[in-house]
């Protein structure tokens, strides 16, 4: 007997007591131990075995990001968790959603900041209207995970794509660039002197980074990925009428 939509696998009945995992549909996949499997959950004919609901589904994984000394790495999904993995993919540690206006979210992005920070961008799952809010997730080794929201930090104006938001960490600089598929403009959080704490960074217009205008329309360009180019040096413009070299 045939199983619809599996392209590299012809169940036999014999086949059927098979303990593979054959792949039915894009994230569907079905099991077969012994004579019987959830068989409730199957239409079967004459001629052919049709499966009509889930009976297993691969982990809603969004987005992950490695420990700053690569140990580990974290993951995020689109059930608004964090996951920490060892580097056998064994869940170390889970990190439960925030909770932001009651409505279930996910997670958009994540970046691993230190041994129990993590930055990540969740998007509210039932409102599309809702910009994603990035997020400074603390979570103690003894004590309960904390949230602080700096909302959208690069003020995301556009409707036309699906949120994304693209974060690069320096560390040597003590900063988090967030960038967002949905904006010109470049958002910034410096780490605050108690080595904790983030401040969102207010920067002048001459001083912001952001995409230029389309020369042809003049309407705004948005980002499809975000790089931090560290190898030129320039003077650049330091205090009060000052100068002062440093990486670009």
């Amino acid at each position: 007997m045939a199983v619809p939509g599996i392209e590299t696998e012809t169940l036999s009945s014999a086949g059927r007591h098979a303990t593979d995992w054959f792949k039915v549909s894009n994230q569907h996949y079905i099991k077969y131990e012994g004579k019987k499997i959830r068989e409730e959950q199957i239409t079967e004919t004459a001629d052919n075995l049709y499966v009509t609901c889930d009976m297993w589904r691969v982990p809603p994984f969004s987005c992950f990001s490695w420990s700053p000394k690569g140990k580990q790495l974290v993951v995020g999904d689109s059930n608004g968790a964090l996951t920490q993995y060892k580097p056998d993919l064994k869940a170390v540690k889970v990190l439960p959603a925030p909770s932001l206006g009651g409505n279930p979210v996910a997670v958009v992005n994540v970046v691993w900041l230190s041994n129990y920070q993590f930055a990540a961008v969740y998007q509210d799952k039932l409102n599309s209207m809702e910009k994603p809010c990035l997020l400074i997730v603390n979570a103690p080794k003894t004590s309960d995970v904390t949230f602080v929201n700096y909302e959208d930090i690069c003020y995301s104006s556009g409707e036309t794509r699906s949120p994304q938001f693209y974060l690069i960490h320096q560390p040597s600089w003590n900063v988090l660039l967030a960038a967002s598929a949905n904006s010109m403009e470049l958002g910034v959080l410096g780490l605050a002197s108690d080595q904790v704490s983030w401040m969102q960074w207010v920067l002048e217009d001459a001083s912001r980074a952001e995409l230029p205008l389309n020369s042809a329309t003049r309407e705004e360009t948005y980002p499809v990925g975000v790089g931090l180019d560290t190898s030129t040096q320039h003077e650049l413009p330091w205090g009060e009428g000052g100068w002062k070299k440093g990486k670009t």
